[in-house]
C-alpha cells in the first residue's frame, strides 16, 4: 500500500509512504497536516494560478494505492482519493485479476 499526499496551495512536491498489510489485510497511515500562514497560502494560490492557469490545483489532496505483485513489477489493484471536505474511504477492497491473454 502507498499513501501519497500534497497540499497544492503551499507545497511544490508530493510526499509518499509505503506500508505492508498485516496478517488480516489491514494498513493504517497517520493523519497528515500542513501548517502554513494565510500569506503563504495566498501566495501559493496566486503562484499556482499564474504558472498553471486552468490546470492549477489548490488545497490538500491524498490517495491510497493498493498494489499487487506481478512479473516484472507492481500491479495497481485499487485506489481511494481524498477530496477536501469529504472523508477518505475507511475500507479499500481489492481482488486480484487474471491478466492472462488468450
Amino acid at each position: 500500500m502507498r499513501q501519497v499526499w500534497k497540499d497544492y496551495s503551499v507545497e511544490s512536491a508530493s510526499h509518499e509512504q509505503d506500508a505492508h498489510a498485516d496478517e488480516n489485510g489491514y494498513v493504517s497511515f497517520p493523519e497528515r497536516t500542513v501548517r502554513s500562514s494565510w500569506l503563504a497560502r495566498t501566495f501559493g494560490v496566486i503562484s499556482q494560478t499564474v504558472s498553471l492557469g486552468v490546470h492549477a490545483s489548490y488545497g490538500p489532496s491524498a490517495q491510497v494505492l493498493a498494489y499487487g505483485h506481478s512479473v516484472g513489477g507492481k500491479r495497481l489493484e485499487g485506489s481511494a482519493t481524498y477530496r477536501a471536505g469529504k472523508p477518505l474511504a475507511e475500507r479499500l477492497v481489492t481482488r486480484p485479476i487474471d491478466l492472462h491473454l488468450k
